[in-house]
């Protein structure tokens, strides 16, 4: 089995799957409305102090924050 990880955890290249969310209601709206929801396969392009992951033909730049975190299961 499989255990979750922040996407922050993800190296180079990985794929994972989001399972899980958790933050405020506005952050969480905010990620949902750039494609960033549970069941969505995202893969990471760059992994830094920002980080550039793909969804879809979709790239986003992403900081870590303390109050909202994305879970993923690698793939």
């Amino acid at each position: 089995m499989i255990t979750a990880v922040t996407l922050e955890q993800l190296k180079d290249g990985d794929r994972a799957i989001i399972s899980a969310l958790s933050g405020s209601d506005v952050e969480l709206a905010r990620l949902s409305a750039l494609g960033l929801r549970r069941g969505v396969e995202v893969e990471m392009i760059r992994h830094g102090r920002t980080f550039i992951v793909q969804l879809e033909q979709t790239r986003l730049c992403l900081r870590p924050n303390l109050h909202t975190k994305i879970f993923v299961s690698p793939q």
